[in-house]
C-alpha cells in the first residue's frame, strides 16, 4: 500500500509525473498481492480459494508487465 506521504506526493504532481508515480505505486501494489496470493497458493488445501489465488497470481503478474510496458513508453522504470 502507498503511504500517505507517497500519496500526498502523488496528488502534487500532474501529468506525466503523475501518471510514472502511479504505475510504479500501482506495480508495488500488485507485487505484494501476488506475493500474498502465491503464499496462499503454495499452502492451501482448499481447492476454489487455492484457484482464485492462482487466478491472483496469473492476473496481477499480467498487469505488473503491462503496466511496465506502459512506464518504459514513458520513459520510466519501476522503482525496483
Amino acid at each position: 500500500m502507498a503511504t500517505n506521504t507517497q500519496l500526498d506526493q502523488l496528488r502534487a504532481l500532474s501529468d506525466k509525473a503523475a501518471e510514472v508515480l502511479y504505475l510504479r505505486l500501482m506495480i508495488e501494489h500488485h507485487k505484494g498481492g501476488v506475493a500474498m496470493a502465491q503464499g496462499y497458493v503454495d499452502l492451501a488445501k482448499n481447492t476454489p480459494e487455492k484457484q482464485l489465488a492462482r487466478s491472483m497470481v496469473s492476473s496481477q503478474s499480467a498487469e505488473i508487465l503491462m503496466m511496465t510496458q506502459m512506464l518504459a513508453a514513458r520513459g520510466a522504470t519501476p522503482l525496483s
